[in-house]
Order: C-alpha cells, then sequence, then structure tokens
C-alpha cells in the first residue's frame, strides 16, 4: 500500500506539469491566431411572384452582400428551357417568351455545395407570369353600354339604419354634387 501511495505522489505532479504545459501550447502555433468568427451574408428573399408582358427583360437577384458573398455560387434553373444569363451568380436575366395568352415561368436557386460551404440559405422559388400584349391591346368588339341608366344618390337606409359614423358619411356623399358622363 505504501507502494501504491509513493506512485501517486510522483504521478500528480507530473500529470501537473504536463496538463500545464499542454495548456499553454494550446495544441497549435502560437504565432498564427485562430479565427473564430463567422462570416454573415445577408440576400433578398425572391419575390413569391412577379408579373411581366412578353418580351419583357426579367432580372431576379439574391442581392448578397457581406464577408465573403462574393465566394458563394449558386445554381439556377428555369422551366421551360428558357435561356437566361448569371448562372453562378446572385443575380439572373432573361427575356420573357412570346405567349398566346398567359404563362407561367418557374424558377428556383440553391446554393452550389460543391462550391461554397455555407448554411442558413433555403431554396428559394418564384414564379414569373407572363401576359400576351396582343390579348391586352386587342379590341375584341366590346364597348361600354351608353344605355345603362342614371343613378341619382345611393340609398343606404336599409343597410346602415342605426348607424352613427355611417348616418354621417351619408350625408356627406348627399351633399356632393353629382357629376355623371355619358360615354
Amino acid at each position: 500500500m505504501k507502494n501504491l501511495s509513493s506512485l501517486r505522489m510522483c504521478l500528480v505532479p507530473f500529470f501537473a506539469l504536463s496538463m500545464s504545459l499542454l495548456t499553454a501550447c494550446s495544441g497549435s502555433d502560437s504565432s498564427t491566431p485562430i479565427d473564430t468568427t463567422t462570416p454573415t451574408v445577408t440576400y433578398t428573399e425572391l419575390p413569391s411572384f412577379m408579373a411581366v408582358d412578353e418580351g419583357d427583360t426579367v432580372t431576379l437577384s439574391l442581392n448578397t452582400s457581406g464577408d465573403g458573398a462574393e465566394d458563394i455560387s449558386f445554381i439556377w434553373q428555369v422551366s421551360d428551357d428558357i435561356d437566361f444569363t448569371g448562372q453562378g451568380s446572385d443575380t439572373i436575366t432573361f427575356t420573357a417568351p412570346a405567349t398566346d395568352n398567359f404563362t407561367s415561368i418557374s424558377v428556383q436557386v440553391d446554393v452550389d455545395s460543391s462550391v461554397s460551404k455555407t448554411f442558413g440559405f433555403s431554396r428559394e422559388l418564384t414564379s414569373v407570369n407572363v401576359s400576351s400584349i396582343e390579348n391586352i391591346t386587342e379590341n375584341k368588339g366590346i364597348s361600354p353600354d351608353i344605355n345603362l341608366p342614371t343613378v341619382p344618390a345611393l340609398n343606404f337606409e336599409a343597410i346602415t339604419e342605426g348607424s352613427t359614423w355611417y348616418s354621417e358619411l351619408e350625408l356627406a356623399i348627399e351633399k356632393q354634387p353629382i357629376a355623371l358622363e355619358r360615354f
């Protein structure tokens, strides 16, 4: 038992000295400080949808900024095999295709994890709704009906009976001159 006690007495100072040397060295080169900061990159989410006319130039951008933003690579996917520019960057551009009436284009963007080691970015999706210019501007033979009756005043009594604020509003409306133009 005495031998075990003397062994402990010898080993305790040895371990204490070993631990202090390891703590002082920290296991790395003391001349090179360890960077423990995490670079923060911010981006703007894509709109859930946008409306454009055929032939319009469509630009979608994440507007990334911050330390290391230029090092992040993005993978864009645009439906209907539409050609676009900007693959790999945070911004793409394409021309809205011609359409007979209306079409919807799906756009998706992800971080290229083979190039960029990031976390916190989730897939962005948007829908670009394209309208035909011809259908908007062409006259389909529909014209305003000029034979509509003229309404001299509106009567809201059945709907608003007993409502103080609406009665005051109704009086204000009745005092306004009514000018209706005929087409």
